[in-house]
């Protein structure tokens, strides 16, 4: 029989004025029960979410300052500024610096420096009115801190301070004795406002030995002015103490925090620490004293994060204590309380008005015509929240089709169907999330899924494996055969791996293994020997055999740290195993900060580039027969307006690496041939001069290059014949057509060629015969090895033998005794070039007249 349904007109006029008033009598009751959990509930949340704000803005209101304090002392003792003897350097410095940082700092009240050698100070402070005035003590202040009156010494004398020894002072004692940045204990100023400061305090190091102390001050009262701005937002009164229960600052800016009881810093007194605060039971604040009261006895594991309330008056006050810490040293305590009042407003009111309301309009006026609304959108509105639920992921939702209307029925229906379509697609689209489509593994994603779900131990060690030359695999044998291959590896390592093992592939030709038990380098060692083994073997695809090699970074798995964390960890490591012989290498901590410092070199030389900071300079080449110097090579230096000179080891690799070695090579070919030009021009150099400069293969690969040579020739205006370019051997045999071609270019506009680092790679004379090319340059190495006993035998005699045939010359580098040079001499080297003869200066310091003719 088929089950018949009720109009949803029929529905509406059916009476259920009884159920409406049972509904408004349990309500009734269960409001006033539920009432309490709502304002607990509230109020922890909204307590809570103020408390994370108020924290959130301290941490960027102590941040800046202290940014600035180690800034500052860095500048200082990185650029010589400190001078005992004399203060005008510094007092013009710290007057810069603090002028130009106070209106962008507000809470900046005072910037100063005290010197360790004979107690010199000089510091900035703020004064009323958008004014600041100087403080110092120098060798010339007989022994005084002079306060004057405004920026400048020409501003007038305002005070005098006798004695004043910053040694002693509560912001330098404790940092000078540290040696490490840190926030000073509240202490009181001593000077003619004895106020209450907090200092960022930073030491200022010279060659590892402390030179002075710098610090940024924070008056409380700034604090007070914080949290009233605060307290202006949330309308919740805050205040914050120390471990020792003493107030730092509090919202209310017209009660003091000042003790009575305590003596002022002073001579007397340099150190005290307490700056003379009282204890947050002692204050005048209702508020302050009565959550003093809820928490003098707990102890400081019970204070954090603690919740409670109280009744002062006639008002109820709920209050939320959260620690606040960072890492300079700050133990600190924010008290947020809010009045019951603010926290539900008129809602009480207002829902016993609604109350009362409802129950006259059902009784006297909707009556039934309100139940039977009431009693038709019911389905809907649970259709209405069950869609809601399923947005928010809860693909079980649904809704039970127990109406007795056609038209919800049809609705619920509809909707159940609805989510059961949805419910599996989403559930294949979390599988492919969770899982590698290719291998049937965990994907990254999933890996980080699981092993959260599983609370990963601090014991456990996670393993990335990446496949060696995977690219060649996939352009040989195509991408097809090349996923055959990454499903047999993934086979292998699942094949190894216990149950309690996790196996993903987290990228295209890399996988990842948790292994919760492996804690002793022992067991990883082992660990990774089975793993390589696993590759040992080819791998047979078809009838093609496929040698695979594994390079693997392993990082030790730290609970607090997160798997996401260990991933890029054991990536890093990944990274430097590609460098190691064995193919393998474990985290450790300074490859990240390696990783990062590698990062900011990248976009540091790429910005040098731009502005043009790469110069060479000039080692001078020497004829050994004439004693005469013949020539310089220019070698590329890093002039950063910021860190001076750096030399070539801390950015060549990195630049050849990133692809921008050829923009360094072309500014160094350039300038030298510039600087080369007019030295010759002036007389300065000889018109024979020889200008060495190295070409990287990058610079050769291009096929412009030649172009950008010839329009070097042309601005800089130097002969063909007074440039040499110097190549490394392994690029001067090297099969790639574009570098042949541009070699013989380079011959072809009677340009030299030079072969540098001779003897370090290929070294197949009988290839470099049929190449054109000018000089021999032995590699310093097997200069450094010469010695008497050995010359006849010694690889460079072997090397000078060899080619007497060629019409070529020979310059040995890294001469640096005249032991060697006489070797040479008498091996028959004809040039010489290392710092025996000098060592590599820039253009303007190279000196009119150099003579070796007494050398060897």
């Amino acid at each position: 029989m088929t089950k018949r349904y009720l109009s949803l007109r029929t529905a509406v006029i059916l009476p259920f004025t009884l159920v409406l008033i049972a509904t408004i009598s349990i309500i009734t009751v269960v409001q006033k029960i539920t009432n309490e959990n709502m304002l607990q509930e509230i109020s922890q949340k909204q307590l809570t979410n103020i408390s994370q704000n108020i924290s959130s803005n301290l941490t960027g209101f102590l941040l800046a300052p202290f940014k600035v304090s180690i800034a500052v002392s860095d500048a200082i003792a990185y650029n010589n500024i400190y001078d005992p003897n004399n203060s005008s350097q510094l007092t013009d410095f710290m007057r810069f610096t603090y002028l130009s940082l106070e209106s962008h700092m507000p809470q900046l009240d005072a910037l100063s420096f005290g010197g360790e050698i004979d107690g010199q100070y000089i510091g900035m402070r703020r004064e009323k009115g958008h004014h600041f005035s100087l403080m110092k003590k120098d060798n010339n202040t007989d022994g005084y801190l002079l306060l004057y009156k405004g920026e400048t010494e020409a501003s007038g004398i305002r005070g005098k301070i006798p004695h004043y020894a910053p040694q002693i002072r509560p912001w330098y004692a404790p940092v000078a004795k540290s040696r490490k940045p840190m926030w000073s204990e509240p202490y009181t100023n001593n000077d003619e406002r004895q106020e209450i400061t907090l200092s960022a305090q930073t030491p200022v190091l010279k060659d590892k030995q402390l030179i002075g102390v710098l610090t940024a001050d924070i008056k409380l009262t700034t604090f007070d002015r914080f949290l009233a701005e605060q307290k202006k937002q949330n309308n919740a009164s805050v205040f914050i103490f120390d471990q020792n229960k003493r107030l730092i600052a509090h919202s209310d800016t017209n009660n003091p925090i000042l003790s009575s009881n305590e003596p002022k810093t002073s001579r007397n007194n340099p150190l005290s620490i307490t700056g003379s605060r009282i204890s947050i039971t002692e204050s005048v604040d209702p508020i302050i004293r009565k959550t003093a009261q809820k928490i003098i006895g707990l102890t400081d594991a019970e204070i954090d994060n603690h919740a409670f309330s109280f009744i002062l008056g006639s008002e109820r006050y709920f209050s939320y204590l959260t620690p606040y810490t960072d890492e300079h040293g700050l133990t600190w305590y924010i008290s947020v309380t809010l009045p019951e009042s603010e926290l539900l407003g008129e809602l009480p009111y207002q829902q016993q008005q609604a109350l009362l309301f409802g129950l006259l309009a059902c009784l006297f006026t909707a009556g039934i015509g309100f139940v039977v609304f009431n009693r038709i959108t019911s389905p809907i509105k649970k259709t209405a929240n069950a869609a809601r639920e399923l947005a928010l992921g809860h693909w079980s939702t649904r809704i039970p089709d127990n109406g007795f209307i056609r038209e919800t029925s049809m609705l619920v229906k509809s909707f159940n169907d609805m989510a059961q379509n949805l419910r599996i697609s989403f559930s294949e689209l979390r599988k492919q999330l969770i899982y590698d489509s290719l291998t049937q593994l965990y994907s990254r994603q999933g890996l980080i899924e699981e092993c959260s779900h599983n609370n990963i131990s601090a014991q456990g060690m996670l393993v990335v494996i990446g496949v060696e030359k995977f690219r060649a695999i996939n352009d040989s044998l195509g991408h097809v055969r090349g996923d055959q291959v990454l499903v047999i590896i993934s086979e292998r390592l699942k094949s190894l791996l216990p149950d309690n093992y996790l196996l993903a592939r987290v990228s295209g030709d890399e996988f990842a293994i948790y292994a919760p038990e492996l804690s002793s380098s022992e067991q990883a060692d082992k660990f990774i020997t089975q793993i390589k083994q696993q590759f040992v073997s080819p791998i047979k695809i078809h009838s093609e055999l496929v040698l695979i090699n594994a390079v693997i970074g392993s990082t030790q798995v730290i609970a607090d740290d997160g798997i996401e964390n260990s991933l890029r960890n054991a990536s890093i490591a990944l990274s430097y195993a590609k460098k190691e012989p064995i193919r393998y290498s474990a985290y450790l901590p300074e490859m990240a900060d390696v990783s990062l410092k590698r990062t900011q070199t990248i976009a540091l030389i790429t910005q040098a580039i731009k502005n043009d900071e790469f110069i060479p300079f000039y080692q001078p080449l020497v004829d050994l027969q004439t004693k005469k110097i013949i020539g310089a090579e220019a070698l590329a230096r890093w002039l950063s307006p910021t860190k001076g000179i750096i030399p070539p080891n801390d950015f060549i690799s990195i630049a050849e690496e990133y692809g921008l070695i050829h923009q360094i090579g072309h500014q160094i070919l350039l300038k030298s041939c510039i600087d080369t030009q007019q030295a010759i021009e002036s007389g300065h150099w000889d018109k024979e001069f020889h200008l060495h400069v190295n070409v990287s293969v990058t610079q050769l690969l291009l096929p412009s290059f030649i172009d950008s040579l010839q329009s070097i020739l042309k601005e800089s205006k130097i002969a063909a014949h007074n440039l040499t370019l110097e190549v490394t051997e392994s690029n001067i045999v090297s099969n790639d057509v574009v570098i042949k071609e541009n070699l013989r270019a380079i011959c072809a506009l009677g340009i030299s060629i030079a072969i540098d680092d001779f003897g370090t790679g290929y070294s197949s004379l009988a290839y470099l015969q049929k190449m054109d090319f000018d000089c021999l340059k032995i590699d310093r190495s097997f200069t450094n090895t010469l010695t008497a006993d050995n010359a006849d035998s010694s690889i460079v005699a072997a090397i000078l033998t060899i080619t007497k045939e060629l019409d070529i010359v020979v310059l040995s580098e890294g001469v640096e005794t005249e032991e060697q040079a006489k070797i040479l001499t008498d091996l028959g080297c004809q040039q010489a070039q290392g710092y025996l003869y000098g060592r590599p200066v820039p253009l303007e310091q190279w000196p009119d007249n150099i003579d070796v003719s007494h050398l060897s």
